[in-house]
């Protein structure tokens, strides 16, 4: 008997129910999973990895790398809410902590109620991006980084190198001269080196930004709140010291004028005293 073929809306029915019934589990085998066994889960059940990690990056987390070339991360973007908005005062300490973190001045700009900053004006592409706006009653904090560009340009001697591979063994073929054989050999494993190279270093990199993106995300987090608890503290004022005016100053007491003044009492009980006997 063949087995059954599950439409969309039931696979995610069932990984839904699977993972209720996991979470309630007393004894469960592990307490998740990452964004590649994530995306590894969905490319099963005919989901793009891309459509897993804009759902990821929707939750307002961890960063995650979104953008790909050849299979290859070149993005990686994250967000994080914040309740209130943020002050002028709160966003130069957040532009402070950027140019620590990320080691140099940037460029800071605005438009309208969104502040950007950015690690250079050069080519902006590859800069760290990050923008402050706001969204309902809170404040959105986005940081992204782009290296398509780049990595576009380092694949063109990859696309030579697969290219001189191809001619020359079809050359070989077509012609039937195995001489040629090892140069399409030679030239097609510089591609594949060349090519598992930029693998490794793009995702080398994209998880060392989104680690990095992360904690500047919570710092920044970490201002934003500080300075809107700072505010509070300062301008929140009891209910009482509003409605009930602010009593009279009590004068002061003479002390050396009260202590005459109990000294003189005390001879004139003594003479009334000395009088009646």
């Amino acid at each position: 008997m063949p087995d059954r073929t599950y439409s969309q809306q039931e696979i995610a029915r069932i990984l839904d129910g699977a993972a209720k019934r996991q979470a309630a589990s007393p004894t469960p085998d592990r307490d998740g999973l990452t964004l590649e066994e994530l995306e590894q889960v969905a490319a099963a059940s005919g989901i793009a990895p891309e459509h897993v990690a804009a759902a990821a990056a929707a939750l307002g987390g961890t960063p995650v790398a979104r953008g790909r070339f050849l299979g290859m991360p070149v993005e990686v973007e994250g967000s994080r809410l914040i309740p209130g908005p943020v002050s002028d005062e709160t966003w130069s300490k957040m532009v402070a902590e950027l140019r620590r973190a990320f080691g140099g001045p940037g460029v800071v700009s605005g438009d309208g109620r969104m502040r950007t900053w950015s690690t250079a004006s050069g080519r902006r592409s590859s800069s760290v991006v990050v923008t402050v706006e706001p969204e309902g009653g809170r404040t959105r904090i986005s940081l992204g980084q782009s290296t398509r560009d780049r990595v576009t340009r380092m694949s063109v001697p990859n696309a030579f190198f697969a290219a001189f591979a191809l001619v020359f063994l079809v050359l070989g073929l077509v012609a039937g001269d195995p001489g040629l054989f090892p140069s399409a050999l030679f030239f097609g494993t510089l591609a594949a080196l060349f090519h598992g190279g930029l693998q490794v270093g793009t995702r080398a990199w994209a998880r060392r930004r989104t680690r990095e993106f992360d904690a500047v995300a919570d710092r920044l987090e970490l201002i934003a709140r500080s300075s809107a608890g700072g505010t509070d503290v300062q301008t929140a004022a009891p209910p009482e010291a509003i409605a009930a005016p602010a009593a009279a100053p009590r004068p002061a007491v003479a002390l050396d004028t009260e202590d005459d003044a109990v000294g003189e009492d005390d001879e004139a009980t003594a003479a009334r005293r000395r009088a009646r006997s």
